[in-house]
């Protein structure tokens, strides 16, 4: 992806969560949609035939770890390509 269309993506994408902060009467409702969203997402990847509770919620949770440390690697990916340049 070339510099500028990035700049354009990371433009707009600041220009529309500045809007969508401006209609949010409460910003907390919206993190806690955001983290419900997450889990449903990663609740659909536990193969549906594990029922019990507790094991679903420590696949969920060991999902949730695996996103986080993804996200991580990133950052520190995208650091490195930022001091370099």
């Amino acid at each position: 992806m070339n510099q500028q269309l990035r700049k354009d993506r990371v433009a707009a994408g600041r220009i529309g969560g500045l809007r969508r902060a401006a209609r949010d009467l409460d910003p907390k409702a919206t993190g806690q949609r955001g983290q419900h969203g997450l889990a449903a997402r990663w609740d659909a990847q536990v193969p549906t035939e594990i029922t019990d509770p507790a094991e679903r919620a420590r696949r969920i949770d060991l999902l949730r770890r695996a996103h986080m440390a993804d996200l991580a690697r990133k950052s520190a990916k995208a650091r490195t390509r930022q001091a370099a340049a």
